[in-house]
């Protein structure tokens, strides 16, 4: 998808709401969620909002393409619930 495209039809959802974290997924159906990272990265209101990818991705070097995006963190599918909850806490500070 186009950075236009990909623009319009994602950036609307995320200005509209107050993001304090962003869950992502790198495998989705319509674009790259690579791609995505660096371009919310490229946006001044995303450049300290963390990022945390989860991804069913599990191979040698998926954790370093991810973190080499932007991602802040990269957890592999499946995931703890409290290992998210606790990653989260420590990424905002709490």
């Amino acid at each position: 998808m186009a950075r236009s495209a990909w623009r319009w039809k994602f950036f609307p959802k995320l200005n509209s709401s107050s993001s304090i974290i962003i869950l992502m997924d790198i495998q989705m159906p319509e674009v790259d969620g690579l791609s995505v990272i660096k371009q919310l990265r490229a946006e001044a209101q995303f450049q300290q909002t963390p990022i945390i990818v989860l991804s069913a991705l599990a191979m040698k070097g998926d954790r370093e393409r991810c973190l080499a995006a932007g991602a802040n963190a990269y957890m592999p599918k499946p995931l703890r619930m409290r290992s998210l909850i606790e990653l989260m806490y420590d990424l905002l500070g709490l």
